[in-house]
Formats: structure tokens, sequence, C-alpha cells
């Protein structure tokens, strides 16, 4: 696994748990980049190795949210307009 210098997590296609797990690490180590895959990953659900678990991607955009990750801000944004793992709100 590599970090690359843009900010970007790279990983092997091809393992995809490895690639989540490689993110979920990163993302308990505080990184916003990580912590947002993670909450795309639980959003969207990765073929047959992650489900969608809403209350999940919530929690994990909401930290990448606050660590002003935009992509995050953008996501849960999206998960409170919709009420997608989060009560639906328009003022939050």
């Amino acid at each position: 696994h590599e970090i690359m210098n843009e900010g970007t997590l790279n990983f092997d296609a091809t393992d995809l748990q490895g690639g989540f797990d490689f993110y979920l690490s990163v993302a308990h180590q505080g990184m916003a980049t990580g912590q947002f895959y993670v909450g795309i990953c639980y959003l969207q659900g990765i073929l047959n190795e992650i489900q969608p678990n809403p209350e999940q991607a919530v929690e994990w955009l909401s930290r990448a949210s606050q660590h002003g990750h935009v992509g995050g801000h953008y996501g849960l944004a999206e998960c409170l307009a919709e009420g997608n793992g989060i009560s639906q709100d328009f003022e939050r």
C-alpha cells in the first residue's frame, strides 16, 4: 500500500477487503482522506466485501468533514438532505 503525494490512497483494486482495511487503518489514525473513503465504502457498499451501512457512513463522513475534507462535507450534506443514516436535516 502506498500513500501518494497528492494525499490520495492507492491500493490493489483486486483486493477490495485489503483496500478497505488499509483505508480503515489510516482513518483510525485521523487521516481525513481515509475517513472519507471508509464513509463512501459504507455508504455504497463494496460488492460482497462490505455491506452498505448508512449509519457508519455518516460517522466516517462526519469525521472527514470535521477534518476539513471537502468530500466529507459533501457526502455528509447528501446524507442529511436525504435522511440516509441520519435524521433528515436541511439546516445543519
